[in-house]
């Protein structure tokens, strides 16, 4: 249930929504929607975009995501990068 949660916060943000009604932002409108703090609501909606990063990657990118050997980066833009440990 976290995760639909949090991807819906996601999306919620992709549309903008809360600007009709004069919301800072899509987790300002989160947080007063769903009775969280603005800082608990930021972290729903950013956890949910680091998903939706997350969940487009291919195959091998996938692997990445979860070997240790590797640094994963997820950028604001929704760019995803990966880096090699030393």
């Amino acid at each position: 249930m976290a995760e639909l949660t949090a991807r819906v916060a996601a999306h919620a943000d992709d549309l903008h929504v809360g600007q009709e009604v004069g919301a800072s932002s899509a987790a300002a409108w989160w947080a007063h929607t769903t009775h969280t703090t603005r800082a608990a609501a930021a972290g729903t909606v950013k956890l949910g975009h680091a998903l939706e990063a997350h969940l487009t990657l291919c195959h091998w990118h996938h692997q990445r995501a979860h070997d240790p050997a590797y640094a994963t980066t997820y950028h604001p833009d929704g760019e995803v990068t990966f880096r090699r440990r030393q």
